[in-house]
């Protein structure tokens, strides 16, 4: 019974401090995405390079493996597979414009381009 009462008679601090609270770990978790997504196109990239192409379902696994043991535990709270994938397919299209742009990365995850020379000659 005291603990009601004293919840009842100080619920606006209680409230405030629970707000509080909330900030900072949605604060953490903001932060901590930009530097995840950062490590994730890492991962994407060296799983495509390992894996090569075709191996979607893989390489998925693969990133998940290799990425979620890394998360501080109060954001694995928040992440759950579902949404840890739809980062990974989110940040894949960003790792593959990255390789399309950088040679030298398109080289690295095995992507070879090709020059049509008949698109030279007029």
């Amino acid at each position: 019974m005291n603990i009601l009462n004293f919840i009842l008679s100080n619920w606006d601090s209680i409230l405030i401090v629970i707000i509080v609270i909330a900030l900072i770990i949605f604060l953490i978790t903001k932060k901590q995405y930009v530097i995840l997504n950062k490590i994730i196109i890492v991962l994407i990239t060296e799983a495509e390079k390992k894996y090569g192409g075709g191996t979607g379902a893989i390489k998925l696994a693969a990133v998940i493996d290799w990425v979620y043991p890394k998360i501080p535990a109060i954001i694995q709270m928040f992440i759950t597979s579902a949404k840890l994938e739809k980062i990974i397919e989110k940040l894949l299209v960003d790792a593959k414009q990255k390789w399309e742009k950088n040679p030298n990365l398109s080289v690295y995850v095995g992507h070879t381009t090709t020059v049509d020379l008949n698109s030279h000659i007029n």
